[in-house]
């Protein structure tokens, strides 16, 4: 059957707020069951059969070993260190210690047979672990790559450290590459001077310590670049990712069912389609030309609205996903926005539309179905099938306008003087015959003048009548004058014929 341009009148589409409402109250019911299910069924069965607790313990006892982290209360955790102004700052001493002993024997130190050894960025020599000048080499390396101190001509950084350098053999000036460097001569002095000024020494303390810990802002610090290369560590990045799948496991099964049971089963199972959020807020999903949507229809309908929720499932970052799926939907509603007929992507794909029943008066299966009702039904929907008004009569015609002359005014006159309440008004107001469309049959000339008489004797001895008239300036002789009519115009009158715009066709119109 070939497609309406137009859908039936009797059908009514949902709104764009209404349409946008129940996705969100869908999503918002496939957001909470996904994280029951990950944090239950996940959490305690899938990650622990993956290998995750495992994983997790060997990874914080790799992290504890290193020497740069501490673990509390079952979880692992960054040194920190408590105090304010000097008693902070003097711990830069304990940084320096952990780095080097984090660089020079964690890492140093391991020959690469085990798989929990570091490594060191960068060091390359043919001794091997132990062997004689092996620790001299390795501590070159070290104060030259990680603390920027100058060993020789070949290794001088472009930006010297400012506050340390090499380490002075016990006893002499030769200077000591297996133990972590110290303050140079300028520093001690400024800092054991007890005439400087106080906030001059605490300024330079400070600077000390964000050699290790960094200013927050720009500078990661010493303790910083330490943590990000132990997390590449060979053996600590082979934790993390068994640790990362054994979790992606546990994630799946929450990613996949809220939205196969919310956007796709309820659909399937309901009547023309709807979603919770749909039957909330009273919608339905129907075919585009306006009829009874086909199975098939209904489940790419719901497969196509599912689909954008398997961005979900990509191995990257939680966050990076969401934004994903929040940019596919997106891109859906300002296509709906921007369509005359309210369609998302998975709308015209799939040739439907989403109506509101509150406003929907009938959904036929067919055009079939909806002629046959037109052809056996006269109420309100039929003749809206049939492209009739909702009376199925013509306009009325509008009363002629009553002219208030002193005939209407004297007649309203003597029937109010019968009316003694306003009930009886309105009874007699409405018993009023409704005007004809046929034409009132003319009176006879004798009752026409007899009526005329009466009338005329009738207001010469109303008072009323008479004062209205000696308003206008006319006596009651005059006014008997005016109205006896002249002889020769009387008879012209009914010799020539009377002319369609005569006075009394004003009248009675």
């Amino acid at each position: 059957m070939k497609e309406k341009k137009s859908l039936p009148v009797y059908i009514s589409q949902a709104s764009f707020g209404k349409e946008i409402g129940a996705f969100a109250i869908d999503a918002l019911f496939a957001l909470v069951l996904g994280t029951v299910i990950r944090y239950t069924l996940g959490s305690y069965v899938i990650a622990p059969a993956a290998g995750y607790n495992e994983a997790k313990e060997a990874y914080y006892s790799l992290a504890e070993a290193s020497g740069l982290y501490e673990r509390n209360d079952g979880n692992l955790q960054l040194i920190s260190y408590e105090g304010k102004g000097a008693e902070l700052y003097n711990h830069y001493r304990d940084l320096n210690n952990t780095i080097w002993h984090y660089y020079f024997s964690a890492c140093g130190q391991g020959d690469g047979t085990n798989e929990n050894d570091f490594v060191v960025d960068g060091f390359e020599t043919e001794l091997e672990v132990g062997a004689s000048g092996y620790a001299e080499e390795l501590g070159k390396h070290i104060l030259y790559t990680v603390y920027d101190i100058e060993i020789d001509e070949e290794r001088s950084p472009k930006v010297p450290n400012p506050y340390f350098t090499i380490a002075s053999k016990d006893g002499s000036s030769d200077p000591d590459y297996t133990s972590a460097p110290v303050l140079n001569a300028d520093t001690q002095t400024k800092l054991n001077d007890s005439a400087a000024d106080e906030d001059a020494r605490l300024a330079l303390l400070k600077s000390i310590y964000e050699v290790f810990m960094g200013d927050g802002q720009t500078t990661a610090g010493l303790y910083g670049k330490a943590c990000n290369s132990f997390v590449r560590q060979p053996s600590a990045v082979a934790y993390e990712s068994i640790g990362s799948k054994a979790m992606y496991l546990a994630s799946v099964p929450g990613t996949l069912a809220a939205p196969l049971i919310f956007f796709f089963l309820i659909p399937c199972f309901t009547k023309r389609g709807k979603t919770l959020g749909k039957l909330f807020l009273k919608m339905s999903v129907i075919h585009a030309d306006g009829y009874k949507a086909g199975k098939v229809n209904i489940l790419l309908h719901a497969f196509l609205t599912m689909l954008p929720m398997a961005l979900l499932l990509l191995p990257f970052s939680q966050m990076l996903t969401f934004l994903m799926v929040a940019l596919v939907y997106l891109v859906e509603y300002i296509v709906m926005l921007m369509n005359h007929r309210h369609q998302c992507i998975h709308d015209m794909l799939s040739q439907t539309i989403v109506i509101d029943d509150r406003t929907t008066e009938a959904i036929f299966d067919d055009a079939e179905e909806e002629a046959e009702y037109a052809r056996t039904n006269s109420d309100d929907l039929a003749r809206m099938i049939r492209g009739e008004d909702e009376n199925n009569s013509a306009p009325s015609v509008p009363a002629a306008p009553v002219i208030l002359d002193s005939r209407t005014i004297g007649a309203a006159r003597e029937e109010a003087k019968s009316i003694e309440n306003f009930d009886e008004f309105e009874a007699r107001k409405n018993a009023e015959p409704a005007p004809s469309d046929s034409p009132k049959a003319e009176a006879p000339k004798e009752a026409r003048s007899e009526e005329k008489v009466l009338d005329e004797e009738r207001w010469k001895e109303d008072p009323e009548m008479a004062d209205m008239m000696a308003m206008d300036g006319v006596s009651p002789k005059e006014a008997e004058a005016e109205n006896v009519p002249n002889e020769t115009e009387t008879e012209k009158a009914d010799a020539e014929p009377e002319e369609a715009n005569s006075d009394d066709f004003v009248d009675a119109k």
